[in-house]
């Protein structure tokens, strides 16, 4: 289930926040496990270089005409497999917590010619792991969570960011496998009780509690195929 690369080589090889904004090494390429062949890409060609504090190796900001944009945790690399795409979801807003039902952006940035575009709007986000995009096997399987508010369900989306293509899950979304066909995840709305930030925001009163190891929640895995 792991989708692991070492933290040492993801930090000189892939990317890195600098005042929130998403920015990468040069070098940047794929994750490990994925299936595809990195491209090369000289980001110097269509990206600001970043240069204060003297950084020991060249780092680009990848977002210079966007705010509020992260990735998520350092074990999951947002550059797509063959390295040519990042990932990253941006908040609308970056001076409060969001409230329930605020959309944030799934953001896709082409890293070789430098446009970027928004994906999709999600509301299954919150402050410190953002929609939890991720890449699957191939350019072709991005991952995000969303969020349902009329039963107020958290659960995760498979899109092709190439074609618009989507499909929603029945489970959440926390960690996708390398090949991209199993994701695993914990209740979303429960994360707001142990780990703000890492789940979804949703009203107080529909935030269900747990009394003692309850039946019906734990680790969820989904087949993203069916």
């Amino acid at each position: 289930m792991q989708n692991s690369i070492n933290r040492r080589e993801f930090i000189f090889n892939g990317s890195r926040l600098a005042g929130g904004v998403a920015a990468l090494s040069l070098g940047s390429h794929l994750a490990s496990g994925a299936s595809q062949k990195a491209e090369k890409i000289d980001l110097s060609k269509s990206f600001p270089r970043y240069t204060k504090f003297a950084p020991k190796v060249p780092v680009y900001c990848v977002t210079p005409e966007l705010t509020g944009c992260f990735h998520r945790f350092f074990n999951t690399s947002p550059i797509s497999p063959s390295g040519r795409y990042l990932a990253v979801t941006r908040l609308l807003h970056e001076d409060r917590l969001n409230a329930p039902g605020e959309q944030a952006e799934i953001v896709l940035v082409d890293l070789k010619t430098g446009k970027s575009r928004v994906l999709a709007k999600t509301r299954g986000f919150d402050s410190q792991l953002g929609a939890q995009a991720q890449w699957g096997a191939t350019d072709h399987e991005l991952f995000f969570n969303d969020l349902e508010m009329k039963y107020w369900h958290g659960f995760g989306v498979r899109m092709d960011p190439l074609t618009g293509e989507q499909k929603n899950l029945e489970g959440p979304l926390f960690e996708v496998s390398q090949n991209g066909k199993y994701v695993a995840g914990i209740c979303l709305l429960r994360s707001g009780l142990t780990q703000r930030g890492y789940g979804v925001v949703v009203p107080a009163e529909v935030m269900p509690w747990n009394t003692g190891a309850a039946d019906d929640d734990g680790v969820y895995l989904t087949d993203t195929a069916t």
